[in-house]
C-alpha cells in the first residue's frame, strides 16, 4: 500500500467547482482501497473539513484577491512571506510523512513559484491536469493567444500544434483528456512521463433507472436543458441564440420550443448579458433560469427534458454530460476539447460547431424531427456513458501512481 499525500489549492467543503469535488472523490476511494491518504490544502473558504477518512492540513494561503479570481494586491513583501511560508509547510509536512507519491490537483493560487517547490520535495510528483492551471503557470502568453483566438475568436475550436518542449518539467501527469495532453503539448511543456485517464462519475443511480423511451418527444413546447456554470466559456448564449433561430425555422403553430437554465449565476455580469440577450430576441417568456441541483437530482432532471443541449466554447472534459448521457436524454453538444473524446456524432449524440447558434438549431430540429434517431442516441449514449466510471478511474490512476512511486 502507498502513502500518499494530496495537494490541492481547495478542498470540500471549500469549494467552488468539480476539480475539488473529484480530488475528494478520488482521496477517499484511495484511503478505502488501504492507502494511507493525507491532504494538504488552503484555509480559504474559511470552513472546516471533516473527515474520517483521512487527515486534511489546511496550512496553505492562496495569493489571491477577495475571491479566488481576483488578484493578489497586497504588495511584493506579503507576497513573497506567503510563498516562502507555504513552501515551508509542504516541505516539513513531506519531511514529516515521507510518502511514497505526491498527488498534486489544482494549484491554481499558489502561483509559479509554489510548483517549483513541489518539483524539488525529492519524492515522485504526480500532477492531475484536467484544466490549464498549470500552462497558465509557466506559458501564460501562449494560453492568453490560445484563448483569444481559438476559444473567444471568430472561429473557436480551432486545432492545437505540437510543439517541441520549451519546459521541461520533473514531475510527471495524468490528463484528464487526450484534448488536455494536446493543449499542454502545443503549449511546450514536457513531463517526466505522461498518461491519459479519463475522469469518471458515480452512475449507480442513473444506471439503476429504466431509461426513459426517447422515440417520442414531450407535450408541445419541447423542452430543452442546459445544466453547468453560468460563464461565457460554457456557450449559454450559443443556445439562447439556437432558440431564437429555432423559431425563425419553425413553421407557425408546428411546434415551439422552451429553454431551462440550471446552474451558478454568480457572475453577474455574464448573467446580466444572458438576460439582456433574453430581452433582445423576445424569448422572456420561455427562457427560465433555475438553480443548481446535487449530483443525486440530475436523473431527475434530465427526465423532465427532451434534448440537452451542451454549449461550451472550452471543455477539458465534462461530468455533466456523461450524467446526461448516462440518463438517456439526446444530446447536441460543441465539437470542443473532451467533448468529442465523450459523443460520436449522431451515434452517441450530436455535435455542432462551437459559438455557432444557426448550427445548434440544425441538430435540435434533427433531433426533434427524428424519433428513431432520438432514441438510437438514448440507448447509445448510455451504453457509453457507462464506461466512464469513477471506479474505473481510481483504479487506472491507483496503477499508474504506483509505478511512478516506485521510480
Amino acid at each position: 500500500m502507498m502513502k500518499i499525500l494530496f495537494v490541492s489549492n481547495l478542498f470540500p467543503p471549500n469549494q467552488i467547482g468539480g476539480y475539488e469535488v473529484l480530488c475528494a472523490r478520488v482521496a477517499g476511494l484511495m484511503a478505502r482501497l488501504g492507502h494511507e491518504v493525507h491532504i494538504l490544502t488552503s484555509c480559504y473558504g474559511g470552513r472546516l473539513p471533516v473527515s474520517d477518512e483521512m487527515p486534511v492540513s489546511q496550512g496553505l494561503r492562496l495569493l489571491c484577491g477577495d475571491t479566488i479570481y481576483h488578484a493578489f494586491a497586497k504588495g511584493d513583501l506579503r507576497r513573497q512571506v506567503i510563498s516562502d511560508d507555504n513552501a515551508i509547510v509542504t516541505q516539513e509536512m513531506v519531511e514529516r510523512l515521507r510518502p511514497d507519491v505526491v498527488f498534486a490537483w489544482n494549484l491554481y493560487g499558489l502561483h509559479r513559484e509554489y510548483f517549483h517547490v513541489i518539483e524539488r520535495l525529492g519524492v515522485p510528483v504526480v500532477c492531475m491536469l484536467t484544466d490549464n492551471w498549470l500552462a497558465e503557470m509557466m506559458a501564460r502568453d501562449f494560453i492568453g493567444t490560445y484563448f483569444q483566438r481559438q476559444v473567444y475568436g471568430d472561429r473557436p475550436g480551432g486545432g492545437l500544434v505540437p510543439v517541441e518542449p520549451v519546459h521541461k518539467l520533473k514531475v510527471s501527469a495524468i490528463f484528464g483528456a487526450r484534448s488536455m495532453q494536446d493543449l499542454y503539448t502545443a503549449a511546450g511543456l514536457g513531463f517526466r512521463d505522461a498518461t491519459v485517464i479519463h475522469n469518471g462519475v458515480d452512475l449507480t443511480a442513473s444506471l439503476a433507472r429504466e431509461r426513459k423511451p426517447r422515440r417520442e418527444c414531450g407535450d408541445n413546447p419541447i423542452r430543452l436543458l442546459f445544466a453547468g456554470r453560468l460563464v461565457r466559456l460554457k456557450g449559454v448564449h450559443t443556445a439562447i441564440e439556437a432558440l431564437a433561430e429555432l423559431d425563425r425555422r419553425s413553421v407557425s403553430g408546428q411546434r415551439s420550443f422552451v429553454l431551462n437554465i440550471v446552474g451558478d449565476a454568480t457572475d453577474e455580469a455574464y448573467l446580466a448579458q444572458l438576460t439582456s440577450l433574453i430581452a433582445k430576441l423576445g424569448l422572456a417568456e420561455r427562457v427560465v433560469f433555475l438553480p443548481p441541483v446535487a449530483e443525486a437530482e440530475l436523473p431527475d432532471l434530465f427526465d423532465r427534458h427532451d434534448v440537452y443541449v451542451f454549449p461550451s466554447l472550452y471543455e477539458p472534459f465534462s461530468l455533466t454530460l456523461i450524467h446526461a448521457m448516462a440518463s438517456g436524454i439526446p444530446t447536441v453538444a460543441s465539437a470542443v476539447g473532451g467533448n468529442v473524446e465523450i459523443v460520436e456524432d449522431k451515434e452517441t449524440g450530436l455535435l455542432f460547431a462551437p459559438g455557432d447558434a444557426s448550427d445548434l438549431a440544425a441538430k435540435i430540429t434533427l433531433l426533434a424531427d427524428d424519433g428513431e434517431l432520438r432514441e438510437r442516441i438514448s440507448r447509445a449514449g448510455r451504453d457509453v456513458a457507462a464506461q466512464f466510471t469513477v471506479a474505473r478511474m481510481v483504479g487506472q490512476m491507483e496503477d499508474y501512481l504506483i509505478r511512478q512511486s516506485q521510480g
